[in-house]
């Protein structure tokens, strides 16, 4: 049977009956108590959210995907009537890759022509159901929010559960979506705000050294010319999102993110034994759109630049490496870490 890595809330349960460490965080978070503010519906998703039922296949999964361009999908309780939950968790094309790492059986070095076999209709992996491999990159836990919770407590649960979205129900169906990029989007309107709130702009103007930055010495790093299928297997054995693509002296050069295979169109799938840059252009050329450039950020820059770089306009990017003078990553900065510090900052207190 399927399981998921987070507790399914129950969408009857009352989210601000949560526990008290959520309860303690807004009390002393000004930032969370800013967000309190605001209905739910300023970061609601409200749109057709596409499900599939537990049965569906994998073949049948990326092909819903791929069509809705979307990273991953609720997957609907259809075979158990004994099954609490009529939402099992949540299938991405992240999930379905790390998947193909398992099963393979050399998959750094497998050819484009093994690669389209490998998918090809009726083979293991394109055949088998999408409940056996729910959250295979532990990145998908999946909560459930009914649409009159605060962001508060959404807030608060996604960190101490790692969820990175979460599903929002209405009358027990899955109606709209909230992802830490939604809320992150938000903090950033109110930083841009022409009267912002005043500690909102202070937490903005502060420096990310020592407050924001995750500072590493051993950085996980992915060559140029590596191909993708070996830069997911590190991602998968490094428990990140994404990794930095450096050039052989160590400058960072390019990001690949596990975002980067959303959405793919058959196609694409030969291309995992390409580089990652070659791997981008023509992923990006199939969706009509142009590579996005590399974005990093330097450890002089403020929480608010970080947060425009982030999610400002129609950027979308989880995670933001710091470099040097040299373009050696030193660090990184996530939405988790904005989040995190957003719910433990304490302004000081003016004399």
């Amino acid at each position: 049977p399927a399981t998921t890595s987070a507790h399914t809330m129950s969408p009857t349960q009352d989210p601000q009956q949560q526990s008290s460490q959520s309860t303690r965080l807004q009390l002393t978070s000004p930032i969370l108590k800013h967000l309190s503010k605001f209905p739910l519906s300023r970061v609601l998703k409200k749109q057709k959210v596409v499900t599939l039922p537990d049965d569906a296949t994998i073949a049948r999964a990326l092909e819903t995907l791929s069509k809705n361009k979307i990273r991953s999908a609720p997957v609907l309780n259809t075979r158990s009537k004994d099954h609490p939950e009529r939402i099992l968790g949540i299938i991405g094309t992240v999930d379905i890759c790390y998947y193909m790492l398992e099963i393979a059986p050399n998959p750094n070095t497998m050819t484009r022509r093994e690669l389209n076999n490998f998918f090809i209709e009726g083979s293991e992996i394109s055949s088998q159901k999408v409940y056996k491999i729910l959250d295979r990159s532990g990145l998908n836990p999946v909560e459930t929010f009914v649409s009159t919770s605060n962001l508060p407590n959404i807030v608060t649960i996604c960190l101490s559960k790692g969820v990175h979205r979460v599903l929002i129900l209405e009358s027990g169906e899955v109606v709209a979506t909230v992802s830490r990029s939604d809320i992150v989007r938000l903090l950033w309107t109110e930083i841009h705000n022409e009267k912002p709130d005043p500690l909102t702009k202070q937490f903005a103007d502060l420096p990310i050294k020592g407050t924001v930055v995750h500072q590493q010495k051993d950085i996980v790093t992915c060559k140029t010319n590596d191909p993708v299928l070996l830069v997911l297997d590190k991602l998968r054995d490094a428990g990140h999102k994404s990794l930095p693509i450096v050039d052989n002296e160590g400058r960072v050069v390019d990001n690949f993110s596990s975002s980067e295979v959303s959405g793919l169109v058959r196609d694409a799938w030969p291309s995992f034994g390409d580089n990652a840059a070659d791997f981008k252009k023509h992923v990006y050329e199939l969706k009509g759109e142009k590579v996005p450039p590399l974005v990093f950020t330097k450890m002089n820059a403020t929480v608010g630049e970080v947060i425009e770089k982030l999610v400002g306009g129609k950027n979308s990017i989880h995670v933001l490496w710091v470099v040097d003078d040299n373009m050696k990553p030193i660090g990184s900065i996530s939405l988790t870490d904005i989040l995190r510090f957003a719910v433990h900052w304490e302004p000081e207190e003016s004399e």
